[in-house]
C-alpha cells in the first residue's frame, strides 16, 4: 500500500516538472516549443533571453529558475527540462517593459469597431495601432468642436482618464494643443482657397 503511494507521488511529481507551472497568469495556456540551452566557444550561453534574466542561486538541481529583471517574474528555466522559451516568451508576450515586446505587440493589434468612411452606416472591425500624432489632432479637433478650452490637457482628471485610456499617449501642452489647432484651420483653410479661390469663414 506504501509502496504504491510512494510510485503514485514520484508521478505526480515527475508530472509537475514536465509542466514546469510558470509563475504568471498570462502565460497559461500559451504552448512552448522548449529550446535547449546552447553555449557559445566561451562557455557562456547564447540565448538571448540571459541579457534579461538572472538565475536565481539555491535552487534544487533540476528545478533551476530565473528571475526577469523588469518586472521580477520567475520562470523555470533547467536546461533539459525547459531551456529559454518560457523566458523568451514572456519577454516578448507578457512583460509590458521589455524591449523584445514591441515586436510582438506589431504582430499582435488590439481590434476596434470604426467606419471605413463617412458615409458608412455601419462599423466594421479594424485592427488598432496606436499614434501619437493621430491622437494629438483628435485631440485638437475636440478642442475646436466642443470649444473646450486649450488648458484642459492640465486637468487632472482629464490627464487620468487619458492614461487610463491609452497609457502610451504622451499628454502635449495647451501651447501644443494650440498649434495644432492653427494647424488644423490653416490645413483645412488650403483646402477651401482651391475649392472656392477665397479664404474661409471664420467661424
Amino acid at each position: 500500500m506504501y509502496g504504491n503511494e510512494t510510485a503514485q507521488q514520484e508521478a505526480v511529481e515527475q508530472k509537475a516538472v514536465e509542466i514546469e507551472v510558470v509563475e504568471d497568469e498570462e502565460l497559461i495556456g500559451v504552448e512552448f516549443d522548449k529550446q535547449e540551452e546552447k553555449y557559445d566557444k566561451k562557455g557562456k550561453r547564447s540565448s538571448k533571453a540571459w541579457e534579461y534574466f538572472d538565475e536565481l542561486k539555491g535552487c534544487a538541481v533540476g528545478f533551476e529558475k530565473s528571475k526577469c529583471k523588469f518586472c521580477g517574474v520567475i520562470i523555470g528555466c533547467n536546461t533539459n527540462r525547459n531551456g529559454t522559451s518560457a523566458m523568451m516568451n514572456h519577454l516578448k508576450m507578457v512583460c509590458a517593459e521589455s524591449p523584445l515586446r514591441t515586436n510582438f505587440d506589431k504582430l499582435h493589434k488590439t481590434l476596434k469597431f470604426e467606419k471605413l468612411s463617412k458615409d458608412d452606416k455601419f462599423q466594421t472591425l479594424q485592427p488598432h495601432t496606436f499614434d501619437q500624432e493621430k491622437l494629438r489632432k483628435k485631440l485638437a479637433l475636440m478642442c475646436i468642436k466642443d470649444n473646450q478650452p486649450f488648458r484642459i490637457v492640465e486637468h487632472v482628471v482629464f490627464r487620468e482618464l487619458m492614461n487610463e485610456a491609452e497609457p502610451k499617449f504622451k499628454m502635449p501642452s495647451r501651447w501644443t494643443v494650440a498649434r495644432d489647432c492653427l494647424k488644423i484651420y490653416s490645413d483645412e483653410n488650403k483646402v477651401y482657397i482651391i475649392a472656392f479661390g477665397v479664404n474661409a469663414p471664420a467661424d
